[in-house]
Order: structure tokens, then C-alpha cells, then sequence
């Protein structure tokens, strides 16, 4: 019998990190089924879902666990029902501020919004002295919210908040 596990890891980032990771758990028959992988100055952090026969789940904790220079966490993955709400990617610029991640998730709570996917950054702008927000955002929409108002809501939040490239997923 198989299970699927959620893998959590941090630590330091490492050239072929990854790969030692993927074959040793290939070598015990566990299949990663998807992935996110994020580095930032020098640490990387991942969520990986690993299929393994549950005969193999300790060695694949052995695997992680024994990796040197990173945390890991497991949680086992419930089955659920297929996602029924609608998907939608969009990008979202502004003058930066103290704060508009905090308004923006607070936005999608209120409105019962699963953010699935939230990328911010900040940049300087030295030719105009101001520095930018921009952020790549993947939402699961409630049958009762539509694009056009959670885009227009998203841009009443700050003056010249603009959600470019709308689109359903």
C-alpha cells in the first residue's frame, strides 16, 4: 500500500542538493509528484508531495533527515476531493508602502480566498526616487466572487494599484 507525504524542508542551499535528494528516494521507489522549490540568500526551502510504499516511508524520512544543514517536517496527505472553486493568476504593481501584503491577505480572507500562491518583491526605481511592489498571486475563488470584483477590490487598496494580467487557471 502506498501513502503520499508532504515534505517540508529548509537549510542552507547547496549545488546538487536536489539531485542527491530525488535519487536516494528514487532508489527506494518513492516518486515525487510535484514540487516547489524557493532560494534566497543562500537558503532554500521546499515542499515536496513524495508517493512511497508505506513499507519505505521510514527510510524515506532517513533520507531527509540524515541530509546535512537542513530541517525537514512531514505531514501525511488526506485524500480530498477535487478543487472545486475557480483559479485565478494575475500580477499586481504599486508605489511600495508599509503593509499591503498584510491589506491584500486580509482582502482575500474576508472574502474566504485561498491564496495558493503569493510572490512579492520590492523594487527601487532610482530614475523615478520610489520604490515598487509587485507580486505574482495565484487565488482559488468561492463560487460567489468574480474576477472583475476581486480585481476591483485588489485595486482599491492603494492608489495606482494596478492587477494586470487576469487570467483563469
Amino acid at each position: 500500500m502506498k501513502l503520499v507525504t508532504l515534505v517540508s524542508l529548509v537549510g542552507n542551499s547547496r549545488p546538487g542538493l536536489l539531485k542527491e535528494l530525488v535519487e536516494h528516494s528514487h532508489n527506494i521507489g518513492a516518486t515525487w509528484l510535484n514540487s516547489k522549490v524557493s532560494y534566497l540568500g543562500g537558503q532554500v526551502s521546499a515542499l515536496i508531495r513524495v508517493e512511497v510504499a508505506r513499507d519505505n516511508a521510514e527510510k524515506l524520512h532517513q533520507i531527509f533527515e540524515t541530509c546535512e544543514g537542513i530541517d525537514v517536517r512531514f505531514s501525511d496527505v488526506a485524500e480530498t476531493n477535487p478543487d472545486k472553486s475557480a483559479r485565478l493568476k494575475f500580477s499586481v504593481d504599486a508605489g511600495d508602502r508599509p503593509g499591503l501584503v498584510s491589506e491584500l491577505t486580509q482582502l482575500f480572507d474576508q472574502q474566504g480566498i485561498e491564496v495558493v500562491d503569493l510572490e512579492s518583491h520590492r523594487m527601487g526605481v532610482t530614475d523615478l526616487g520610489l520604490n515598487m511592489f509587485t507580486a505574482d498571486i495565484t487565488l482559488n475563488l468561492p463560487a460567489d466572487v468574480s474576477q472583475d470584483a476581486i480585481t476591483s477590490d485588489i485595486e482599491s487598496i492603494s492608489k495606482g494599484m494596478v492587477v494586470r494580467e487576469a487570467v483563469p487557471v
